[in-house]
């Protein structure tokens, strides 16, 4: 366990006894906390678990962690907190997605992309990799692309996949 850590964990504490009755949000909090959480029994767990009970039994600050690994906490620390677990879009909603981004193309080039195998081809995979497959097509309407095709759409996923990995980075 490290300064920064202890830091942003003593800015927590002292944030919520400051400004007591507020909503504390902390996104990708194991980039943050969640490393150096790697057992029950570790001291920063036990750190973690010091600062969070302090946080809610002295004031009624309310605070929100999200997370894409939980598995980065010790499960002390995760029952001091409700979970809530967002899937991954299901085929309708990433065609609905990717409808709603590609079709804002439609002033700046032609847009002939089979919506239902776009969405099966992003399989597994969260809005933000969708978003990402997204503006890389978006790219290739400014380098002059006038046809966006469902070859297009198939490379701009392909070079996502190909640097994330293929299933989901968030999944």
């Amino acid at each position: 366990f490290n300064y920064s850590s202890a830091r942003v964990l003593n800015s927590l504490d002292s944030f919520s006894k400051r400004f007591q009755n507020c909503i504390i949000f902390v996104d990708e909090a194991e980039k943050m906390i969640g490393r150096h959480s790697m057992d029950e029994d570790s001291n920063f767990d036990g750190y973690l678990n010091e600062i969070f009970d302090g946080v809610s039994g002295v004031t009624n600050a309310i605070v929100v962690i999200a997370v894409n690994n939980l598995a980065r906490f010790g499960a002390g620390f995760s029952d001091r907190f409700v979970s809530l677990k967002f899937e991954l879009p299901n085929l309708t909603e990433r065609r609905e997605f990717l409808v709603m981004k590609l079709n804002k193309l439609q002033n700046h080039a032609e847009v002939l992309v089979n919506f239902d195998e776009a969405a099966r081809e992003t399989e597994g995979m969260s809005f933000r990799d969708l978003e990402k497959i997204c503006n890389n097509v978006f790219y290739m309407v400014l380098n002059q692309q006038q046809t966006i095709t469902n070859h297009t759409f198939s490379d701009a996923a392909r070079n996502f996949k190909t640097i994330y990995g293929v299933a989901s980075i968030y999944g």
